[in-house]
């Protein structure tokens, strides 16, 4: 089954490597009636040397990414898969997605094919020089786990072998996976730690399976810290891969956007307010004060005339008097008296009529100043108004987009997971089973490297599943 298998993975590859290389042939070649008819000969020259330059470049061996790839660096004591404990698997898990990380991190979009290829590869390259039983296995939970993973079949389905009290832990582990959000991280990692420790403490179970729980343990915690740290960090050269509808438009561009429109609002119109206010206030303040300065100024012309006509009436009664005694000082005072009357009601009137000017311009100006007033709370309201209804949607889309992206960093911890501790599982359950089929290893190393087997091309394939190529 697992030869099949193995044969069937590489069938695909070159089914698609050959594919490949016949459409970027046909995109070389002439169009017909075209370049076909103008100079055959050269057309066909060309062709061929194309074709060595294709034949030279394919011979030509590539290098592999994960020739000097070593997922052990950290660990002491640990220099095979064979020595890797449970409680370590996610360890070496993170150090092949952080390697991924460095290959595809100028990448757009992904091939499947390369992916399981390189999943399969970072994987083999661990195993033992001459061990082809770990490689093998290593290509074989790859297909598996990308069959199931794309699928999107990310449930617990635990062989009935398996120790009740083991299945427990791994679906309260489950159960907590699904129950985490951007606010709880810290005490879902702790809960995790628990499970995992508590777990490593059972007594009297299987422990090929306790190896498997404990080892899918390790890769959710190790799972969850990864995925949450990258939807976090959009340099993260994995974001743009795993959560590739929320590349752009960038959040702090959205942010930009809104702060600016609403700096640019509040500054236009409380602007145009004050150059209003100041231009009403200053016309109506002059206009009153070129009133009054008229009204006192026609005033003391007036006042001047009366004065020099009570004077020349004066001086006429004087004369007068000199000549009729009797009547004229009569005369006279009745003349001063009337002239100062005459002075009196138009300096009386000069008053009143300035005083009414100015309670006027008073009046105009309180009023002006109390419509500004008016104007300028309705305008800072409104701003105000605005600018918390900005805040509040702004809040609400980072708060919605957040929870979007932690949904989806939540479901590859969970396939990932529970792709591990399904794969490891079966396999250890054949082994029981049919042990001559796993006689190369030991069985109880052998179910510790499982859940390294399928938890990488588990998390793989469902981290990578927006960004394949159609």
């Amino acid at each position: 089954m697992r030869s099949t298998t193995l044969i069937l993975f590489i069938a695909v590859l070159a089914k698609a490597s050959a594919l490949r290389g016949r459409l970027n042939q046909q995109r070389k070649l002439p169009k017909e009636g075209g370049d076909k008819k103008k100079g055959g000969k050269k057309n066909k020259e060309k062709q061929e040397s194309e074709k060595n330059e294709e034949k030279q470049e394919s011979d030509s061996p590539k290098l592999n990414p994960f020739e000097l790839f070593n997922p052990f660096d950290g660990l002491d004591g640990i220099n095979s898969l064979k020595d890797l404990r449970p409680e370590l698997v996610g360890y070496v898990h993170n150090s092949i997605f952080n390697k991924l990380g460095e290959i595809y991190e100028e990448l757009d979009v992904l091939d499947p094919i390369r992916v399981m290829m390189d999943i399969s590869q970072s994987m083999a390259t661990v195993c033992d020089k001459l061990d082809d039983f770990c490689r093998a296995m290593a290509y074989e939970a790859t297909i598996n786990a990308f069959q199931r993973i794309q699928g999107r079949e990310c449930e617990i389905e635990i062989p009935e072998r398996m120790d009740p009290k083991i299945v427990a832990h791994l679906e309260l582990a489950d159960a907590i996976i699904q129950s985490a959000n951007p606010d709880n991280e810290q005490e879902v990692l702790e809960m995790l730690e628990t499970i995992q420790a508590d777990m490593s403490t059972l007594q009297g179970v299987n422990p090929n399976f306790q190896s498997v729980g404990v080892g899918s343990l390790s890769v959710a915690i190790a799972s969850f810290k990864l995925w949450t740290n990258v939807m976090k960090d959009e340099s993260h050269p994995l974001y743009r891969l795993v959560f590739p509808e929320e590349v752009e438009p960038r959040q702090d561009d959205i942010d930009s956007e809104v702060d600016a429109g609403i700096t640019i609002d509040i500054s236009i119109n409380y602007d145009n307010i004050i150059d209003d206010i100041q231009t009403t206030v200053s016309q109506t303040v002059g206009a009153a004060v070129n009133t009054v300065v008229t009204t006192v100024q026609t005033a003391a012309n007036i006042g001047g005339n009366v004065i020099q006509a009570g004077v020349g009436v004066v001086d006429t009664s004087v004369n007068t008097i000199s000549t009729t005694v009797e009547g004229t000082v009569d005369l006279a005072t009745n003349i001063v008296g009337t002239g100062t009357d005459i002075v009196g009601n138009v300096v009386g009137t000069t008053v009143n009529i300035g005083q009414e000017i100015v309670g006027t311009t008073i009046n105009t100006t309180t009023a002006v100043i109390d419509g500004t007033t008016d104007v300028i709370g309705n305008v800072v309201g409104a701003v105000t108004e605005n600018t918390v209804e900005a805040v509040v949607t702004v809040a609400d889309r980072i708060k919605e987009r957040t929870a979007r992206i932690f949904k989806r960093a939540q479901q590859i911890v969970r396939c990932d997971t529970n792709g591990a501790a399904n794969g490891a599982a079966a396999m250890v359950e054949q082994a029981i089973e049919n042990p001559v089929l796993f006689s190369p290893w030991n069985l109880l190393p052998m179910a510790t490297v499982a859940v390294f087997w399928y938890s990488a091309p588990s998390s793989a394939a469902a981290a990578f599943a927006d960004s394949f190529e159609p």
